[in-house]
């Protein structure tokens, strides 16, 4: 197991897509209806309404799980206006 500056909260890079999406002008994030959307393929219905409810670590979503949604939101809001990867606004 890594210690220091490896370790990260579980949640950290779930929760930083989720905010750097929120940081965007005119962006709103319903967290409820992304977290519904995001974890359906992952997690059963009691395990989302209970990250809903709490967080998804409360709800005992494992990091890897996270990780691939986190990964698949990134991938999602990560692009410019083209839709190709790394294009400038």
């Amino acid at each position: 197991m890594k210690l220091g500056k490896d370790v990260e909260n579980p949640e950290s890079r779930f929760f930083t897509v989720l905010l750097a999406a929120a940081k965007l002008p005119g962006v709103r994030v319903q967290r409820e209806a992304y977290l519904r959307s995001a974890l359906a393929r992952h997690c059963s219905e009691d395990q989302i309404r209970r990250a809903v409810e709490t967080t998804p670590a409360a709800a005992g979503i494992t990091v890897e799980v996270l990780d691939k949604v986190a990964k698949r939101s990134a991938g999602a809001t990560c692009r410019g206006p083209a839709g190709i990867p790394g294009s400038s606004p």
